[in-house]
């Protein structure tokens, strides 16, 4: 409980071992491991600890929110959560709208999630980053959540592989990250200071991130509320740097969409089943 309630922190002793077992799982993609409570006592004691541990936190933040921020709150939840359901992105995809740099055509870039054969597109893992969190792998199809409500540039973001040719006629396999970013404001402009935080944010998180991000493709996806004035143009990144700077360098290889949850996107919400993120008896 007092893990639940942040007061100590999490201790790698074995403990997980002797409250859940693994199980084997038959689904319509196949065989899946899974974990259960080693009793229905735990089971129950667990649901309740973790219960009141979230009714405490949304407690807290409707008493010291006002309207406005509670209903932002919770559109960036469902904003977010809305691109692990496999039949949403699809209809998402329909809506996406490209933000050209200048010089460009409205449809000179097209989203990684419109490829039938990308990898991840539509995320069946969660895994919430911390301030503390390090040294993590990058797993495709993994939907990473900041749990800080100031993590810079983004509320979400996961990992796209897809198969590609090089100009060489060669196979190889390329990697597209997607940021997640839910907004109710017409305009979401940053500053190079929030992108240089969050490319440490992401040195921290990741072991060798340079390496990593040097073919690494970019793609920032705005959600928007359906009655939201759209954001119709690119989204700048200020004071703008010189030649040589790191962030604003990051920032204009980004390719930008929009995307306003329109009505036939609601209706798949509330239609489609939930994956493995959306939660249920196992983990």
């Amino acid at each position: 409980m007092k893990v639940l309630n942040s007061r100590v922190e999490w201790r790698e002793d074995g403990t997980t071992y002797m409250l859940a077992k693994l199980v084997r799982v038959v689904t319509e993609n196949g065989e899946e491991c899974r974990n259960r409570a080693v009793s229905i006592d735990i089971e129950q004691k667990l649901r309740v600890w973790a219960d009141t541990a979230c009714m405490r936190d949304n407690y807290l933040r409707k008493v010291f929110r006002g309207k406005k921020e509670q209903a932002a709150d919770e559109f960036e939840n469902v904003g977010i959560y809305a691109f692990t359901m496999g039949n949403v992105v699809q209809t998402i995809v329909t809506h996406l709208r490209y933000l050209p740099r200048v010089g460009e055509e409205m449809d000179s870039n097209v989203s990684a999630l419109a490829s039938g054969n990308a990898v991840g597109r539509v995320p069946t893992s969660l895994r919430h980053i911390y301030p503390e969190t390090t040294g993590q792998d990058i797993k495709v199809g993994c939907l990473y959540r900041p749990v800080q409500g100031n993590f810079p540039v983004v509320d979400a973001f996961f990992f796209v592989t897809e198969p590609a040719v090089d100009r060489e006629g060669r196979a190889i396999i390329t990697r597209t990250i997607v940021l997640l970013q839910a907004t109710v404001a017409p305009t979401h402009h940053t500053t190079r200071a929030k992108v240089g935080k969050f490319i440490k944010a992401m040195k921290q998180l990741f072991g060798e991130w340079d390496k990593l991000a040097r073919n690494l493709k970019w793609e920032l996806i705005y959600i928007q509320y359906s009655d939201s004035k759209p954001i119709d143009v690119r989204q700048k990144c200020e004071p703008v740097g010189g030649r040589g700077d790191y962030t604003t360098e990051l920032w204009n290889r980004i390719n930008q969409f929009q995307v306003k949850m329109e009505k036939d996107i609601v209706k798949e919400i509330t239609q489609d089943e939930p994956n493995a993120i959306a939660g249920g008896p196992a983990a």
